[in-house]
């Protein structure tokens, strides 16, 4: 199968810190539901095409909501499953999103050097080496919060030296000197209110279908222990390849470790949002299942634990029928193809769109996925050539006719 989780992004901050900060109105990307947000970033640019999922949580404290999530390319996510769980000691409001065939979020979108001024607050273009800056993006640097997020341009030309742009709050309380700097796209996630113990997980999966939605369900459940005791509860999913996600958030914390371990069938498994508690509060699985039929996300509980728990399945790309096109095919003649000419593969320029997928299938040999989708030719009697199997491609687009 196709599909794998290739990177997780993680806000986790501190309770004293809180996880909402003033991220103010960021003008030309949602109508946003409030000024208070959290934001995270990939450590690598995302693949075209990739699908991103974000689960998130906060404290409820009788008024807290999550609201909305959206990244600064690719606009408003699609809300899943939300979950109030005041159950016993439980005190959280949780919320699944998630983008399918999502353009590249970079993670050093713009670079160069800059300055701060507290006046504004704002911060000041010197020099630009390469990229450019997104509304929403979030503004990195020596002595420069991590959640410095850029608000709006306020004069001068994008990208260029001398441009102002605004940043709201924690900006507004610091001077820096000109120094190398950069911005990275950020996936963002609304408060109604600022909250407590505001924990993000951001995963972008690759090998999915371009629509590939194939389950999803969340539920609460109160003091069960025992093997798959914490479960999503099961939902039809389909019977072709799904790669299957699942999150528990621990709402009680009572038997330690209180990051639950994982389900049966599911083989990758992570402890996260520790909130500087010595200890993950929550856990994140994932596994490809051949043919899923009815299932659940399940989890082992150390012992008798309150949970919130999500589930999220994505179609594997290598369930989408695709006939009439040799498998593997060469990279000049994949090139030809109108179904690597579309959506996110497109970017309005034929040599470029070559260009893009040639740099593409070089990481993906360097780094292949399982099954990879591009290779260099064994054949003895030929030059090495690379190949290309075009609907494992990320970002193909089935074509209609076959």
């Amino acid at each position: 199968m196709a599909s794998s989780v290739r990177q997780v992004a993680i806000w986790d901050p501190a309770p004293s810190q809180f996880g909402a900060y003033s991220v103010g109105t960021l003008s030309g990307i949602v109508a946003d539901a409030s000024a208070q947000g959290s934001t995270v970033s990939f450590a690598l640019d995302t693949l075209p095409g990739s699908t991103i999922v974000v689960f998130v949580m906060t404290a409820y404290d009788g008024a807290n909501l999550v609201t909305n999530c959206y990244d600064t390319i690719n606009g408003q996510y699609t809300a899943l499953d939300a979950v109030l769980n005041t159950v016993g000691t439980s005190n959280m409001h949780t919320k699944s999103f998630y983008k399918p065939n999502a353009g590249v979020l970079k993670a050093a979108s713009w670079a160069g050097t800059g300055h701060m001024n507290s006046a504004g607050p704002v911060f000041v273009i010197d020099t630009t080496t390469q990229g450019h800056i997104s509304v929403g993006d979030v503004l990195q640097g020596a002595g420069v919060s991590s959640k410095v997020v850029i608000q709006s341009l306020f004069s001068g030309v994008a990208d260029t030296p001398g441009a102002t742009y605004v940043t709201p709050a924690p900006a507004g309380s610091v001077n820096i000197a000109t120094q190398a700097m950069n911005t990275a796209n950020s996936i963002i996630v609304r408060y109604n209110n600022s909250g407590d113990f505001e924990g993000m997980i951001a995963m972008e999966v690759t090998g999915v279908s371009a629509s590939p939605l194939a389950g999803h369900t969340a539920q609460t459940l109160t003091t069960v222990s025992g093997t798959d005791a914490a479960t999503s509860g099961a939902v039809a999913c389909g019977s072709s390849p799904v790669l299957m996600i699942g999150v528990a958030f621990n709402g009680n914390d009572a038997s330690s470790p209180f990051a639950p371990a994982q389900g049966t069938g599911f083989a990758h498994r992570t402890a996260a949002l520790l909130f500087n508690q010595g200890q993950g509060l929550a856990a994140y699985e994932y596994n490809n299942f051949a043919n899923p039929g009815t299932k659940a996300a399940t989890f082992t509980p150390s012992g008798a634990d309150d949970f919130t728990v999500h589930m999220v399945a994505l179609q594997d790309s290598s369930s989408v029928a695709f006939n009439g096109i040799v498998k593997w095919v060469p990279f000049d003649w994949a090139c030809r193809l109108h179904s690597l000419q579309q959506g996110t593969l497109n970017v309005g320029n034929t040599q470029q769109n070559k260009a893009n997928l040639l740099t593409l299938a070089k990481a993906q040999i360097a780094s292949p996925s399982n099954p990879p989708w591009a290779k260099i030719s064994t054949a003895a009697n030929e030059p090495k050539k690379i190949l290309i199997c075009p609907p494992l491609v990320p970002g193909y687009v089935r074509p209609v006719n076959y």
